[in-house]
């Protein structure tokens, strides 16, 4: 392990505090206490989102893979970075990410396109 000294982030904005033998970047997982491998494609420092903007009022839409199934979910914030604006929704284990090949709507829009948003099971509690 090598610890990095160039300031940078994966795609779920977690800084990479080190680099693994085989050159990949390493994050802290808070819930493990461990470093893992970053996530994606990693970004420097300066590109980091340094405000956030809300995102009510906005939507992803997502496409999954080859097929023309689409989904949608609230766009959780819009990141401030020294170059622009950024959208950041959350991924499927629930950190944020900057979002990547979508679309973002007004919620008015996705509304009349018809695009369904995730089914979530009930948590119905069994006693």
């Amino acid at each position: 392990m090598i610890p990095n000294t160039h300031p940078c982030y994966d795609r779920s904005l977690r800084d990479v505090v080190a680099w693994s033998d085989e050159g990949r970047g390493l994050v802290i997982d808070y819930k493990t206490g461990r470093l893992v491998e970053a996530i994606g494609p990693l970004t420097s420092e300066a590109d980091k989102p340094s405000q956030l903007i809300p995102g009510h009022g906005w939507e992803v839409i997502y496409k999954a893979g080859n097929r023309d199934e689409e989904w949608r979910e609230p766009l959780v914030a819009w990141g401030v970075t020294n170059d622009g604006v950024v959208p950041l929704a959350t991924d499927a284990n629930g950190l944020v990410e900057v979002v990547g090949d979508a679309l973002i709507v007004p919620s008015s829009i996705a509304d009349t396109l018809g695009i369904p948003h995730p089914s979530i099971p009930d948590r119905k509690e069994t006693r």
